[in-house]
């Protein structure tokens, strides 16, 4: 409908933001979509990630590190429903990165890197990408169908404190990114930094897609 969206965190990446243009971008209204309560863990790991669905439904998906989370939007940004889990499972205990796309109306796929290690920034965390997908986004207790994308491909620590990070933490995680074919297949591109078997310094890049199962067309 010609809107314009962008999402993002506060400086505490506490709170979660949408900005919205119905003019192209000359004027903006801002909108609080979600606050973590007093204590809970934060939530810019390391971004939030919107998609637009065929229906004009708006999907954002955030990470505090442990959970993946979506929240929806039926109305343009009006309102939103509770943020839900995505993640599950003792194979994606850590779960960081999450991006989004969408088919058709409330259909949706999130992906992101995972790990059984409660911790995020474990030496010997193994990752690994996971994708969910739910056609049924707005209903009231979502469904998703979640899968493993890929074998290891990152071994250790994922920091998402920028330029404080300490040397290796970084190596790759910010570099994948999900796409939806015509058919509604989701492909995905991703960096393998977890070259055991390979020569010193001849990482590699792979593409996977989505060959059954539930689609988002």
């Amino acid at each position: 409908n010609g809107y314009v969206y962008t999402v993002f965190f506060d400086s505490t990446e506490t709170q979660l933001y949408i900005a919205r243009s119905s003019d192209g971008g000359t004027t903006w209204t801002l909108k609080l979509i979600y606050a973590a309560p007093v204590g809970a863990p934060i939530l810019g790991n390391i971004f939030a990630a919107l998609a637009i669905d065929g229906g004009s439904g708006l999907h954002i998906v955030f990470s505090d590190a442990h959970h993946v989370f979506l929240t929806s939007s039926s109305n343009l940004g009006a309102t939103w429903t509770p943020p839900v889990r995505v993640n599950n499972g003792s194979n994606s205990r850590s779960a960081m990165q999450p991006w989004v796309t969408a088919g058709a109306y409330g259909k949706v796929n999130v992906t992101w890197l995972g790990s059984s290690d409660a911790s995020a920034l474990d030496s010997a965390a193994q990752w690994q990408v996971f994708m969910a997908q739910t056609t049924n986004a707005f209903a009231n207790v979502p469904v998703f169908a979640q899968s493993a994308v890929t074998g290891v491909n990152h071994v250790g620590p994922i920091c998402n404190n920028g330029l404080g990070c300490a040397s290796g933490t970084r190596n790759m995680a910010e570099y994948w990114t999900p796409d939806v074919y015509l058919d509604g297949n989701q492909y995905i591109v991703y960096p393998d930094d977890h070259n055991s078997n390979l020569p010193s310094g001849s990482a590699r890049t792979w593409f996977v897609h989505q060959t059954g199962g539930p689609t988002v067309r």
